[in-house]
Formats: C-alpha cells, sequence, structure tokens
C-alpha cells in the first residue's frame, strides 16, 4: 500500500479526492435542504429506498467518475436500476437501439454513394 507522503503523487491523489468529496458533500447537503427529487445518478444515490450513507454516495460518486476496480459492474448495474425506476428512458433507449441499425445502413450507403460520384484527376 502506498504511504502518504507529502510530495509524492499519491500524497497530491489523497488531497484532491478529499477536495472532490467536500465539494460533493455540499451538493449533497445542498439538494437534502432544497428537497427536490433529481432524476440523476446523484439522485438515485439519494432516494431513500437506496439507504446510503452521504459518505457512500460520495464514494460511489467518485467510483464512477475515477475508474475504480468495478467500475464497469457498477456502472451497468446502476444503468439498468436507472432504466427499471424510468420506463419512459428505458423506452427512448430501446426505440433509439432499434433504429440504430437503419442509420448505420443509411450512413455507410451515402458514403459509398458520394465516393462514387468523386471523379479524381489525373495529372
Amino acid at each position: 500500500m502506498p504511504i502518504n507522503l507529502p510530495g509524492t503523487l499519491f500524497h497530491k491523489a489523497m488531497k484532491a479526492r478529499k477536495e472532490l468529496a467536500e465539494i460533493l458533500a455540499q451538493k449533497i447537503s445542498t439538494r437534502r435542504k432544497m428537497k427536490q427529487e433529481h432524476n440523476d445518478l446523484m439522485g438515485s444515490f439519494m432516494n431513500e429506498k437506496a439507504g446510503f450513507t452521504d459518505e457512500q454516495i460520495i464514494d460511489n460518486i467518485i467510483g464512477v467518475i475515477f475508474a475504480a476496480r468495478d467500475t464497469t459492474a457498477s456502472v451497468l448495474t446502476w444503468i439498468v436500476k436507472y432504466l427499471g425506476e424510468n420506463p419512459s428512458v428505458l423506452e427512448a433507449a430501446t426505440v433509439s437501439i432499434c433504429l440504430l441499425p437503419i442509420i448505420i445502413y443509411f450512413f455507410f450507403n451515402r458514403q459509398f454513394n458520394d465516393r462514387k460520384k468523386k471523379h479524381f484527376l489525373r495529372v
């Protein structure tokens, strides 16, 4: 385990993490005072059903921002949870995914036709 000595990169990283945690704690505090629901990552962590402490919320957000060991697994888990809680977003994502092959086909077909129409000059 790295030793937290002043002047080292590890010390700078830990100091930056502490500052980021303080900023996130202020954001969480502000949101709790406003008592508004937000439909984003922090809002889903702050949801009473989630049951996270402020420190757990901060750790999860920092883990998503800066790739942690299990970032891919956690992000996929949060995406599935978010889509399950928001049927309108799930429907929009489903429509986008279904239309993707059509969009790709027309994009590449247009690119191919544009190349065929170009005339190159030979000197």
